[in-house]
């Protein structure tokens, strides 16, 4: 299984080699300013250069970024940062730093954190998921838009799962909930984790039989179009033919 995965993605990676720069539009809906944070396979711009992994997103605010390849992308909240850029943030911290191609693990974030996964590709269509496999923390959404995306689909956690977390996976500041974390991150229990992560998930041999929890029954009902398993669940994936994308946090 492992094996296969590693092919996939690299039959993508070289599908996606010198694909086009899409646009990605980032807007906040949420009552309260985040932090968006990126991980991408080749650069993110704006109209006023470079964003290196981070910035500050106010309410109704929405900024235009471009990327090629491959884009991880999640939101951070309750943060606090000095004029040179570092501070903390309460949920997705990446180091301590704004911009999180500062930090030492390579953008990767303290999780539980809700992810919006992209591949994309210029000979075949594109591959994007929400993901709430590390957890959660804030609702996100994924809406191709263009011409070219009339017909695709949209991928989301539109449901707070956070108001719904059990006891046991809760994250908790100042007495309120902030996250919801995985089972695998909660327990480390094989029994949780058959399907691996990729992002600070232990090892686990893999299995192919990997039975439905309490827990991911849970999440898949909440967000029925998100990927609970490990990396990109291609039966929860959804495609687009050269789309530019909206993604929307709350």
């Amino acid at each position: 299984m492992a094996l296969c995965y590693f092919l996939l993605m690299v039959f993508f990676s070289l599908l996606s080699s010198g694909a086009d720069a899409r646009v990605i539009t980032l807007q906040n809906k949420c009552n309260n300013t985040i932090w968006p944070a990126f991980q991408v396979g080749s650069g993110l711009y704006n109209a006023h250069g470079e964003i290196d992994g981070g910035f500050e997103l106010r309410p109704g605010e929405s900024v235009n970024v471009t990327a090629e390849d491959y884009a991880f992308i999640w939101g951070r909240n309750g943060c606090s940062f000095n004029q040179s850029g570092h501070g903390t943030c309460i949920t997705g911290d990446c180091g301590g730093v704004l911009r999180c191609g500062e930090a030492s693990q390579s953008l990767i974030p303290i999780l539980p954190v809700t992810y919006a996964m992209m591949y994309l590709h210029e000979f075949v269509p594109d591959f994007y998921a929400v993901s709430v496999h590390n957890g959660f923390n804030l609702p996100i959404s994924i809406l191709p838009y263009g011409s070219p995306a009339a017909e695709c689909k949209t991928s989301s956690c539109f449901t707070n799962l956070n108001q719904i977390c059990p006891n046991e996976l809760q994250v908790r500041s100042n007495g309120s909930i902030v996250a919801c974390m995985s089972p695998c991150l909660a327990f480390n229990k094989p029994e949780f984790c058959c399907a691996r992560g990729r992002l600070h998930i232990p090892e686990y041999p893999d299995n192919d039989d990997c039975k439905p929890t309490n827990y991911s029954v849970a999440f898949e009902a909440g967000c029925p179009t998100a990927s609970t398993t490990a990396a990109l669940e291609l039966s929860k994936a959804s495609v687009c033919w050269r789309a530019n994308y909206l993604i929307s946090f709350c």
